[in-house]
């Protein structure tokens, strides 16, 4: 029970919404489980009337099924599926009745089926109908696209953000598991053979999950059983593209020509709705459509390396052919912008291409003057038509026209977007469903197996220009603003940075390298992946750049102090120290040589190195160096400026290492309030300040306060960075921390042990946010009682920072004290005082003898040494 005197007191507010939110869900929930409940008995009386009715003997001793369908409708709540089934889709019936009365049957475990088989076998449009069909009968339908690690645990987050929960994977799995209500998860395109998909699905013996997949090894995460997609009955093959022609499907006369089509198919869905929309577009008739279909072959088989597939490949991107070449016949300009538009989209990552891509470039393009014309260019074009023609025609002789264009729909010179010329012509190739819209997001897809054939249709020459083009486009879409909308937007960007560089071991063709003449595209990836935080990525491409530009401008130049900058800041957020110390120490005296000490980059350079000096737990050269910078950037730039802002920041940083948190807290306090007038209280570095905030107020116990401040950065992390960034993860570590000083340290274990698998994958063993992590782990369980399993893992961690950061870190020290708590506990006097000593020794000499950090290890060696002289019994 509750009791608070008044509104005003801390908890009140949470646990009246936590009741108002029971109160609201009384009625459906209790209304639910009861419609379970009936649900499951008439399941059981079902299931107990096959076992009395054993085999049928008029169906080949099948097992007889005896189906009782309920007349009651579950209210459904909740249907998040990516895109809407094709109005053309037919066929599979009996299995999706199978599926159904599998899904009703009672069982303890939880429900899974798999559906395994060749791409465009139409396992993903089953799924959408089978969702669509079966809607009311599940309160949730859920939609994972699995194609890649950051799309699937993006679908969970969406889970928890739509549900007011804490916006991570972790939290939308576990909001899944534990409702009461029917729901239904499909996991699309789960097709890589190395990840265990099992860490997708929800804990419990409730729901109903599919999953697709290309791998049949997929199989042995089915509990009820598994399909293989090969291709459709021959007469609901016949239907489908009867349907797809906008034919009538009973005639007789059409079905039979269409049988002829279907066989040479191989009845394969995806090929059938592009062989109907062909037709439908009057590119040929159901007659001579195997004309056309033969004809097109011609270019499928030049390509040597479509001509080493299958016959059920070439028969799908002949289909592809047919559609592309009516397109290019058309020598419109809806035509001709089409076809440019696809074969630029097939040189970004195939999922979730955003509109606002195409309008930011055309942006940057118009006001930057990039698209210079060309007469030549443009004669030539007037006789070939669009792009993609000129880059293939004459066996590739005139590629090289193309090289260094853009499509035409960036030649665009009014003052807007035009925003229906675009659309038009994306709804042309959504009309030959060689694309297809998101319906969550302003966004297009394309499938896998289109994007291939549009890729490879190319000869290598063109293949490598389209690259280039893709990545000009692709950079000049990066936006730089700070607002949240253009953060999330950058974000969604990386899969498409990774496409045009091919950072991607299953994607066996060649992506754009660095070369001096493109280093502003490089530049733009590296800030992508930077702010992303894929700073390994970064620091490649920079060094790459560094290079460059040094042979180019040699040392004397802004420039190259720029590019070092950016490579230090990478270097140091991937915990690559000694690298970072280096480089910024150079920075630093190169900058005071040329700009001299007042200049505003060399000011940045000496509070940087400050930071890093912290970050090597090097803290009282930190508080100097901080000292210094913040005093002259506040002389020199004033108190609001953002660099002064920043030095403060990292200045508060070591004087809360030094145990003076009441000072950290004004200059925290002061920095806070600056960058929320000047950037806004959502913007990365105003978050950063306010986590830095909350570690000062718990230091000081104002534990209330400091979780306020930390719900709010980890909240809005998660929103710009995503669940998985490092910065997110850190925030997650020092809501550990509250937790703990909370007297609640079941629930730090409960966020560490994600955040550690999270940490371990997204960062390695060697970062010192993985070790941080492990850290607070330990911790916890040492409040918990837990001490063998906080001494494994402080044994390891010592050990494991002893060889990566130095023996006289910092960090080693907190470490070493943690542990010396730990043995005492478990009575091992004599190890803990050695443990204590050492990390006495070692902050003495890092803090100094009268830091409150130094006094603490002091207090803890001689507490364990009176008990050491007490008692007379020998240690266990």
């Amino acid at each position: 029970m509750c009791k608070f005197r008044d509104r005003r007191e801390p908890g009140y507010k949470s646990i009246y919404g936590i009741l108002v939110r029971f109160q609201t869900l009384a009625g459906p929930t209790v209304s639910a489980r009861s419609k379970q409940a009936d649900d499951f008995l008439i399941a059981q009386r079902q299931f107990e009337a096959n076992e009395i009715l054993a085999f049928n003997v008029h169906k080949g001793n099948k097992p007889f099924n005896l189906t009782l369908e309920t007349t009651a409708k579950i209210e459904n709540k909740h249907f998040l599926v990516p895109r809407e089934i094709t109005e053309f889709y037919i066929g599979r019936e009996k299995l999706a009745v199978d599926l159904r009365e599998r899904f009703l049957a009672p069982l303890d475990k939880q429900k899974r089926y798999v559906l395994y088989g060749l791409g465009g076998s139409g396992k993903s449009q089953f799924c959408l109908k089978f969702a669509a069909d079966n809607k009311q009968r599940f309160w949730g339908v859920f939609w994972v696209n699995a194609s890649t690690q950051a799309f699937a645990e993006q679908a969970f987050c969406n889970l928890a953000r739509i549900n007011n929960l804490e916006e991570k994977f972790e939290t939308g799995l576990h909001w899944l598991s534990t409702q009461e209500r029917p729901w239904l998860l499909i996991i699309d395109n789960a097709d890589d053979t190395q990840f265990d998909y099992a860490r997708y699905f929800p804990a419990g013996g409730k729901g109903h999950i599919i999953l697709t997949s290309r791998n049949n090894q997929c199989q042995v995460h089915a509990t009820i059983g598994f399909q293989e997609f090969i291709s459709l009955e021959e007469n609901d093959a016949i239907t489908l593209l009867l349907h797809s022609s906008l034919l009538p499907v009973t005639n007789e006369e059409y079905r039979k020509t269409a049988h002829a089509i279907v066989k040479t198919l191989g009845c394969l869905p995806l090929a059938l709705i592009q062989a109907g929309s062909s037709i439908q577009q009057d590119i040929c008739s159901l007659d001579d459509y195997l004309d056309v279909f033969n004809s097109s072959k011609e270019i499928i088989y030049s390509n040597h390396r479509i001509q080493g597939r299958g016959s059920y490949e070439h028969n799908i991107y002949t289909t592809f052919e047919v559609s592309f070449n009516a397109i290019a016949r058309m020598r419109t300009q809806r035509a001709m912008d089409a076809a440019e538009i696809l074969q630029l989209i097939a040189f970004l990552h195939n999922d979730e291409v955003p509109e606002a891509l195409f309008q930011n470039a055309w942006r940057s393009i118009l006001v930057h003057k990039r698209a210079i014309p060309n007469v030549v260019y443009e004669m030539v074009t007037g006789v070939f038509g669009d792009l993609v023609t000129l880059s293939t025609s004459y066996w590739g002789w005139l590629t090289f026209l193309a090289e260094g264009r853009f499509p035409r729909i960036f030649s665009q010179t009014g003052m807007r977007w035009d925003k229906i010329r675009f659309r038009d012509a994306i709804a042309l190739l959504r009309s030959y469903s060689l694309i297809f819209q998101n319906t969550a997001v302003e966004s297009y897809s394309m499938h896998p197996m289109v994007q291939f054939w549009a890729r490879e249709r190319l000869r290598p020459r063109a293949q490598k220009v389209w690259g280039m083009i893709a990545a000009r486009v692709l950079a000049e879409g990066i936006t730089t603003a700070t607002k949240e909308s253009d953060v999330i937007y950058r974000r969604h960007l990386i899969p498409h940075v990774d496409s045009c560089l091919r950072i991607d071991a299953v994607d066996s063709r060649q992506g754009i390298e660095f070369d001096g003449s493109i280093s502003g595209q490089f530049a733009k990836f590296a800030a992508i992946y930077s702010e992303g935080g894929r700073w390994v990525d970064a620091s490649r491409i920079q060094e790459l750049l560094l290079k460059h530009r040094r042979e180019k401008l040699g040392e004397d130049s802004d420039e190259i102090l720029e590019i070092m900058a950016g490579l230090s800041e990478s270097y140091w957020n991937s915990s690559d120290l000694k690298k970072a110390l280096k480089i910024q120490e150079i920075l630093l005296k190169s900058s005071e040589q040329r700009l001299g000490s007042c200049d505003p980059r060399t000011l940045q350079a000496m509070d940087n190195l400050g930071r890093t000096k912290w970050l090597c737990g090097s803290i009282s050269e930190a508080h100097d160096l901080g000292k210094q910078a913040y005093e002259l950037s506040t002389k020199v730039l004033g108190a609001d400026h953002p660099l002064t802002l920043s030095a403060m920041t990292n200045y508060s940083r070591s004087c809360a290492h030094l145990g003076d948190w009441k000072t950290a807290r004004t200059l925290l306090m002061a920095a806070w309030e600056g960058r929320i007038k000047i950037l806004g209280e959502k913007h990365l570095d105003t978050l950063e300040t306010m986590q830095e905030l909350s570690m000062c107020c718990l230091s000081l116990n104002e534990v209330d306060e400091a979780a306020n401040l930390m719900y709010f950065v980890l909240d809005n992390r998660k929103r710009l960075l995503g669940p998985e960034h490092a910065y997110t993860l850190w925030s997650m570590n020092d809501l550990s921390k509250i937790y703990c000083a909370q007297r609640y340290p079941r629930d730090a274990v409960d966020i560490l042990i994600p955040t550690k698998e999270i940490a371990l994958r997204t960062l390695g063993i060697a970062h010192i946010g993985t070790s941080m992590t492990f850290f607070n782990l330990a911790h916890s369980y040492t409040l918990l009682g837990e001490l063998g399993q906080a001494e494994s893992i402080l044994m390891e961690l010592i050990q494991r920072e002893e060889s990566s950061i130095g023996p006289d870190h910092a960090d080693v020290f907190s470490a070493k004290i943690e542990l010396a708590r730990v043995l005492r506990k478990k009575g091992e006097l004599r190890k803990a005082r050695r443990m204590s000593q050492q990390a006495f020794e070692g902050r003495s000499a890092v803090y100094g003898p009268k830091s409150p950090r130094t006094i603490q290890a002091k207090k803890l060696y001689e507490t364990i040494s009176r008990e050491m002289e007490m008692t007379t019994s020998p240690e266990a």
